[in-house]
């Protein structure tokens, strides 16, 4: 819940929703569609009041528990209508509190969902004093009983850092939990991550200033908090891989002059507008895209000029990149100008920027 429609960003008054969330390994960001009114407009809020339908279940003899959060049920059948109140702060406080209230002591089953994010078992207490709750073969803890008005059930949910990794075969890329809450990070470019080891989370992060918010204990530059608490435009990183400095995503790319931003790259048709990147290795990979309106650019590494490329193509959004190798092991710049010539057979002269890729070759 908290991860899904719960972390999305609000409709806007034209009808533009929050599509998809945006998981790329080199930071993503939140937003609505550039256009309104489509199916998930009106889907939505039908998934929103849905959430009301989830929180509770019951048959003949049990009242279920599934959602923990605040809220009151109140189930009708044979002895009298039983009314149940959840009080916590769950997910950031692992304990949950519920109330039972109904005209006359009466038998039930209450079961509680046992979720899968747990680090320990689930711990009960009923007025006060420890209480016994049965474990089925389908993920429910049962307390049956005769229940009398105001009798009080704690529960207490463990929750610790853990690692959820992609594909189960291999450690990343991976996203960082606390309990159910997805983490998303802050910092100042991918390759800062590469110090968060994913098998060592609780020597790594530490808690900072609220719940469910943590920090980079070697890196005060990198904070940890829940990814639904990111707003529109504030860039994140939800999956963590080592390799992540392989790459140089476009948010880490310096521009002058104007450019667009398409999401997954930028663009500019302004001639001398420049992109320019600092990396380290002994060789390097522009990526990018093929266009019918591309242009061309003049590459420098280290200020020498060592190429003119095209990105012209016969179509939209072709594959491109162009590398260059041989380079002494060391840091590097590498800038892109956008020059005034073209093919005569493009529509214009843009030029775009995916990223870079740095190679470190033997």
């Amino acid at each position: 819940v908290s991860n899904g429609i719960g972390a999305s960003l609000p409709m806007t008054a034209d009808g533009r929703v929050f599509y998809y969330s945006d998981y790329n390994l080199y930071g993503g960001t939140k937003r609505n569609t550039d256009f309104g009114w489509s199916c998930c407009t009106g889907t939505r809020p039908q998934a929103v009041a849905d959430y009301h339908d989830l929180i509770y279940f019951h048959d003949g003899q049990n009242l279920y528990v599934n959602l923990f959060t605040p809220s009151t049920v109140k189930w009708s059948r044979v002895g009298g209508t039983v009314a149940l109140t959840q009080t916590t702060r769950f997910p950031e406080s692992d304990e949950v509190h519920l109330i039972v209230a109904l005209p006359q002591p009466t038998r039930f089953g209450v079961k509680f969902r046992v979720p899968g994010w747990l680090t320990g078992p689930m711990q009960a207490t009923l007025n006060g004093r420890e209480a016994k709750l049965v474990l089925d073969k389908e993920h429910w803890a049962t307390m049956s009983r005769r229940w009398r008005s105001g009798d009080q059930i704690t529960l207490r949910l463990p929750m610790s850092l853990r690692a959820c990794p992609l594909d189960p075969q291999r450690p990343t890329p991976a996203a960082v939990t606390f309990g159910p809450v997805v983490l998303a990070f802050e910092a100042p470019t991918a390759q800062a991550l590469q110090r968060v080891d994913v098998e060592a989370l609780d020597h790594l992060l530490a808690p900072e200033g609220q719940p469910l918010h943590f920090r980079l204990v070697a890196d005060p530059t990198v904070h940890a908090r829940p990814f639904n608490a990111f707003r529109g435009g504030e860039r994140y990183f939800v999956y963590l891989d080592p390799k992540l400095g392989e790459r140089i995503p476009h948010h880490d790319v310096k521009f002058t002059g104007q450019w667009g931003d398409a999401g997954v790259l930028r663009f500019s048709n302004e001639v001398g507008a420049t992109a320019e990147s600092e990396f380290e290795g002994t060789g390097v990979r522009w990526l990018g895209r093929r266009f019918d309106d591309a242009g061309q650019a003049e590459i420098t590494i280290d200020g020498n000029a060592v190429g003119v490329v095209d990105q012209f193509g016969p179509g939209r959004d072709l594959p491109f990149d162009w590398t260059h190798h041989g380079l002494p092991a060391g840091r590097h710049t590498i800038r892109l100008r956008l020059l005034p010539d073209k093919v005569e057979e493009s529509k214009d002269r843009y030029l775009n920027v995916i990223g870079f890729e740095v190679l470190n070759e033997k």
